[in-house]
């Protein structure tokens, strides 16, 4: 029940589209202009290049974010869901033991307690989709905390959205954990996975059927997270 209340809830705040909309906008954008979208995983690369140089950059971006400043970017979104790898607190994107913890929690029906435990998580981990979500699943309705944890989950996933289209493997999103696929999908797009096979160059297409029956398929660069998971597994 609580997740389908996010849901309409996000839609009302937040004017949320459906996955079809939203890659029928890219794809109308393309045609007109002959050109890819802007933002892409080169983008991001760049951001993290400016990370690794200055810090401070990072500890910025994460205050705005984290005091809900209006003043908040798509820069600074940027900054804190894909410079956060750059974190000695990231342990890799392939599994997400915090989150699981939290999620086991919410079956077990200890709602204070999973509450608890993604807020102390996020301390260190302010950039997981889950744990947001899990936050969201087990707060207090109705009140300001409930709501701030709907705008940041929302705003990371429209930021993951706004880089790259997600049409092909040459442009598509990016995620630093393989769960935030699951998250966006699910939980902000309302869409339903059809199926998911890992492509060439570390790309994950996903096949979905969103809200309003449309059938059709996103992509997603992988290929950091698999990259180090590898390397760890060895």
């Amino acid at each position: 029940m609580k997740r389908y209340m996010l849901i309409a809830i996000l839609a009302v705040l937040f004017a949320v589209p459906s996955l079809a909309q939203h890659q029928h906008e890219h794809q109308t954008q393309r045609r007109s202009t002959g050109n890819t979208p802007e933002l892409t995983i080169d983008t991001i690369d760049a951001i993290m290049d400016a990370v690794k140089r200055k810090p401070e950059y990072y500890d910025s971006a994460l205050k705005r974010f984290e005091s809900a400043d209006s003043t908040a970017s798509l820069l600074d979104l940027a900054i804190v869901y894909y410079a956060y790898p750059l974190s000695q607190n990231y342990k890799g994107g392939y599994y997400h033991d915090d989150a699981d913890k939290v999620n086991n929690l919410i079956k077990a029906g200890k709602k204070l307690d999973a509450y608890r435990s993604a807020m102390e998580a996020r301390k260190s981990n302010p950039a997981s989709l889950s744990l947001l979500y899990y936050a969201i699943c087990s707060a207090p309705e109705d009140t300001d905390v409930y709501y701030d944890l709907c705008k940041k989950f929302t705003s990371l996933c429209r930021c993951i959205l706004a880089f790259g289209d997600g049409q092909t493997c040459e442009n598509p999103h990016k995620v630093i954990y393989v769960a935030d696929e699951y998250m966006l999908l699910y939980h902000y797009m309302n869409a339903e996975i059809q199926g998911q096979s890992l492509m060439e160059d570390f790309c994950d297409k996903i096949e979905y059927k969103d809200k309003d029956g449309n059938e059709g398929e996103i992509y997603f660069n992988v290929k950091d997270i698999l990259t180090r998971h590898h390397k760890d597994a060895k």
